[in-house]
Order: structure tokens, then C-alpha cells, then sequence
């Protein structure tokens, strides 16, 4: 039996793809596989409702630094910035393929002075990233987050 996340039961519990190279060329691969790793885990965890929690490669991109931009990087740093910073969504830091400077500016902050991701932080400092499902477990499926 075939088995496809974009549509379980009619319902699609991915986020939209996004190429690397659009507005301009930049190998920031690790940080676009980090992220939509994480959207498409944020998606499935809120059950696939609107809107979409996709979250900012920009600040990736800026913002892990360790060598890791547009010539290439680590998904593992893009994994541990999130877990020690938190991550905020695209609409804050909009993708322009090329390393900015990280500011408070890149970040939305919610009420705490925290990114608006807290959730992300916590999620990943508990259970790890997300390589392969090592992120399914019964206690998770279980858990009500709040988001």
C-alpha cells in the first residue's frame, strides 16, 4: 500500500516546497532541509489545519554562522540554533538568499521577549531532531502542546 504525507485522507500534511535558488543561487540546503523538517512536523502535530507554520531560513542563514551559508552547512547547527534560540516563522525573516546580518530585527518576539516559535525550542530540546522518526513516539502523539 502506498503511503504519501501530502495526502492522507484527502489532507496534505506538508508545507509548500521552496527552491534554494529563488530570489537568487545560494546552497543554503541545510537550512531549507531543517526548516521543512520542522514545518512539516509543526503541521502534522496541529493536524494539518490552516494556516501553515513555515518557519524562516533566513534566519538560519543568518544567524547560525560556524561556516555554515550559502556555500553550504550543517543541518545538525541548523538544529542545535533552533533548540538554544528558537526560530521565527517566514513572515518575519523572509527568505532573500543571501547572508544578512543577525539582529534582534530578524526575530518576532512574542509578550515573554522570546521568539514566537517557544514552542519549537521546547520540542526540539525534548524529544531531538528529526532525522528519520526518531520523533513519533506514542508520548508525543499524546501530548497537547498549544499551538
Amino acid at each position: 500500500e502506498a503511503f504519501d504525507w501530502r495526502s492522507i485522507g484527502g489532507q496534505s500534511f506538508v508545507t509548500p516546497t521552496r527552491s534554494q535558488f529563488v530570489p537568487d543561487e545560494c546552497g543554503s540546503c541545510w537550512a531549507h532541509a531543517a526548516v521543512a523538517a520542522l514545518s512539516d512536523r509543526l503541521k502534522w502535530l496541529r493536524n494539518g489545519s490552516w494556516p501553515d507554520v513555515v518557519l524562516s531560513v533566513q534566519a538560519l542563514l543568518n544567524c547560525v554562522g560556524d561556516g555554515c551559508d550559502c556555500d553550504g552547512g550543517d543541518p545538525y547547527k541548523a538544529y542545535k540554533f533552533i533548540h538554544d534560540n528558537g526560530l521565527p516563522d517566514e513572515t518575519c525573516s523572509a527568505y532573500v538568499a543571501s547572508v544578512q546580518s543577525c539582529t534582534d530585527a530578524h526575530y518576532c518576539r512574542g509578550p515573554s521577549g522570546n521568539a514566537q516559535q517557544e514552542f519549537v525550542s521546547f520540542f526540539v530540546s525534548e524529544y531531538g531532531a528529526f532525522f528519520c522518526g526518531n520523533a513519533t513516539t506514542e508520548d508525543m502523539e499524546d501530548r497537547d502542546f498549544n499551538v
